[in-house]
């Protein structure tokens, strides 16, 4: 039953924001009480806890499978942007803004603690891509890991861009895309330009 009342609340949190979703409406749907959810959760925010652990194990859970599918370092990095890219932006944007308005200790605490197992899983790829001579060996791995992070962050979780009309995928071609193939030696550059089609940050089709 827990788990039922995690993936509800995070249904709708993603769609509507956290702040404007109540317990009443996320016990709806399940026919509980909300005594129910109180057994489990002590408050809405040990609930938003709950559910920000599950978006990021997903995520996670994804990331895995592309990597078992894109061999190549470099592709690999544009295709976990990618496909975090899709999904950020399937999103409502509300839930963010939420979560930096209301619960910012609460989403520091998570992040410290995901970084744990996402900071050496892209630190691991980087690592291949120095090694198989696709990316600069003199580019410090770590930094290069966060910077990336912070190149996306400010693209998704800011107002930084909101000035310009392009749409925020030709953005990600002109900041992430530019960053990473600024990361690579002749021979990455290679692999990007012979598969745009992998390499490209284009809105998902319906």
């Amino acid at each position: 039953m827990k788990e039922k009342i995690i993936i509800s609340a995070l249904e709708q949190f993603l769609r509507f924001g956290v702040r404007k979703v109540t317990i009443q409406q996320i016990i709806y749907p399940l026919g509980l009480s909300t005594h129910a959810v109180y057994k489990y959760f002590a408050s809405k925010e040990d609930l938003v806890e709950a559910c920000l652990l599950v978006q990021y194990e997903r995520l996670f859970q994804q990331y895995q499978e592309i990597e078992g599918r894109v061999t190549n370092p470099v592709l690999l990095l544009f295709q976990l942007y990618q496909k975090l890219m899709s999904l950020d932006f399937a999103i409502n944007p509300v839930f963010y803004s939420d979560l930096n308005r209301y619960y910012p200790e609460l989403q520091d605490k998570v992040l410290d603690n995901e970084i744990k197992r996402f900071g050496p899983f892209f630190f691991k790829i980087i690592e291949a891509g120095k090694k198989q001579g696709y990316i600069q060996a003199n580019v410090p791995t770590e930094i290069f890991a966060v910077a990336l992070n912070a190149v996306y962050r400010l693209l998704t979780r800011s107002n930084t861009y909101e000035l310009f009309e392009s749409s925020p995928f030709e953005l990600a071609n002109h900041t992430v895309g530019l960053y990473i193939r600024g990361a690579c030696t002749e021979k990455g550059i290679r692999e990007i330009e012979i598969n745009k089609s992998l390499t490209l940050f284009e809105k998902p089709r319906a």
